[in-house]
């Protein structure tokens, strides 16, 4: 009877009540550049007492559309360059939730994906990737910093890591063949501390 009467149009409140509580903020949102126009997100879903209706997306503080899954791709974007975005889940009575927490993207090619943390950033690729991933360090960060590669399950359990020894210019491969398939959270440490992260799509 819940189903018949929401597609009758009940929104879940009872005569004459009005639905003041607003739904709780999206989750979790992760983004990856899946190509040099087009920006992927992900949120974790929010909670309502009567049902999120969609979700409202916001790209540099601007309103550029809206879903009814914890998904997004946003096209037409200019190569190399950095969009921010959060999202806004809405229910049937128009309450808005809190905004998700922010992200920055910088779009790249169709093979790079780059999230911006920190003023230089470390290119990872292919995105997605198969058996191999591979990470460039263009910069100097510090020959005698510890460094570590680590990924994440979207809910936060850790599913690989390994330490690296980067040096100027280097190039480290990442065997990811005994991944199972789907997206996953990177982080790159030095000395303890976060210096870059984003997500990766396992094939």
């Amino acid at each position: 009877w819940w189903t018949l009467a929401r597609i009758a149009g009940w929104d879940g409140t009872q005569s004459g009540e009005i639905d003041s509580e607003p739904p709780t903020a999206p989750g979790n949102l992760t983004a990856n550049a899946s190509s040099e126009n087009e920006i992927s997100l992900n949120w974790d879903a929010s909670t309502d007492n009567v049902g999120v209706s969609f979700y409202r997306i916001f790209r540099d503080d601007s309103q550029v559309g809206t879903s009814v899954t914890t998904s997004y791709v946003d096209g037409g974007l200019n190569p190399n360059t950095e969009y921010s975005y959060y999202v806004v889940a809405t229910d049937a009575s128009g309450n808005l939730s809190s905004a998700s927490n922010t992200i920055t993207v910088e779009t790249g090619n169709a093979t790079t994906s780059v999230i911006k943390t920190n003023a230089e950033s470390i290119r990872v690729f292919p995105n997605p990737c198969a058996h191999e991933l591979t990470i460039i360090l263009p910069v100097k960060i510090s020959e005698t910093a510890d460094l570590k590669f680590m990924l994440y399950s979207l809910q936060g359990e850790v599913i690989y890591f390994r330490d690296v020894n980067f040096s100027f210019g280097s190039v480290q491969p990442i065997k990811l063949s005994e991944i199972q398939s789907g997206m996953y959270i990177y982080k790159i440490i030095a000395n303890d501390q976060i210096f870059q992260s984003g997500t990766i799509i396992k094939q």
